[in-house]
């Protein structure tokens, strides 16, 4: 019983997750046509994957935060009215980033996209998600998504237990 309560749990909280990121990505990508196209044209596929799954476990074993969303101080996500430029500006400029980044074979702005289009992507397949969800999202992104989403799901538990462990 204990084991589907910290189940129920991390689903909320990755529920919650995703939904403030997908809320950013229809605001902001909204006002810059650029970055609407970036969002709509990024492609999934395993080789990305797997590469943002090793990016998210290298910073987590190193103690470095792969925020997306900037915080602001108190601990909030940013406004949202952050360009995908601003955005990548920021997460690249944070120690210990770029390096790992560049480890896996990426930059800043394709892990920004991809962790942007991977978790609207991920909402957007949730039980009740309306068209809103999916507004922007590419049918490949959908589908890819929906092929791999036990394994999407079951890293985003680990990946949210140890962030939670280098906050404790």
């Amino acid at each position: 019983m204990h084991n589907r309560v910290g189940v129920a749990t991390v689903l909320t909280v990755w529920g919650f997750a995703l939904l403030l990121v997908s809320a950013w990505a229809s605001i902001a990508l909204a006002s810059e046509a650029d970055d609407v196209a970036a969002f709509r044209d990024f492609q999934l596929d395993s080789h990305y994957l797997h590469r943002w799954m090793a990016v998210k476990r290298e910073a987590t074993a190193k103690g470095v935060r792969m925020q997306v969303l900037p915080l602001q101080s108190g601990g909030s996500a940013a406004s949202g009215n952050d360009s995908l430029s601003a955005l990548t500006a920021h997460l690249d400029a944070e120690p210990g980033v770029h390096a790992i980044l560049a480890h896996h074979g990426m930059t800043a702005r394709d892990f920004v996209l991809g962790s942007l289009v991977l978790v609207t992507a991920r909402m957007a397949l949730y039980p009740g998600a309306g068209g809103d969800a999916q507004a922007g999202v590419s049918r490949h992104n959908l589908d890819f998504v929906r092929a791999h989403k036990a394994e999407v799901d079951r890293f985003i538990q680990q990946d949210m237990r140890a962030q939670a462990a280098m906050n404790h």
